[in-house]
């Protein structure tokens, strides 16, 4: 990213780009630096369908979040969703931080929207099956990383 880019821009060239690529999607909030971004996503034509949420701040790493189906279901006998930073917020883990698989200047229309339709299309699997096939890397209680 340049050194004397313009905040303001950057914001609103992501919402033009959501805007774009998500025309049904809803803008929440905004301010110069940061955007709440709301849209229905539909993995496969056979899915439900699902409300999420993007909070994106140009100072910190892009967030979603599942908010309909309030709760997601989970597979019989498990406690937890797989894959995701909290289970009862529903916020999906999309990208390892420290492995740059998402950076500032990546349009979050191309790369986070997409990324979170994945992972539901893995999660309707998972439910499914039980197994969760979306890889991945998953950092555990006692704070070790574990791939999935």
């Amino acid at each position: 990213m340049r050194k004397n880019y313009n905040p303001a821009v950057l914001i609103f060239t992501e919402i033009g780009s959501l805007k774009r690529y998500f025309p049904s999607g809803e803008l929440i909030n905004r301010t110069l630096t940061s955007f709440e971004w709301e849209v229905n996503l539909q993995p496969t034509p056979l899915s439900r369908l699902y409300r999420i949420k993007l909070i994106y701040n140009i100072n910190k790493n892009p967030e979603v979040y599942v908010l309909y189906p309030e709760r997601l279901e989970l597979y019989p006998g498990k406690v937890k969703l797989p894959h995701v930073y909290s289970t009862k917020k529903q916020n999906l883990c999309l990208y390892f931080p420290h492995a740059n698989e998402w950076r500032k200047g990546m349009m979050v229309a191309k790369t986070i929207i997409p990324w979170a339709s994945e992972w539901l299309q893995f999660y309707e699997i998972w439910l499914a099956t039980g197994e969760w096939l979306g890889g991945g890397v998953h950092f555990e209680e006692d704070g070790k990383i574990s791939e999935m």
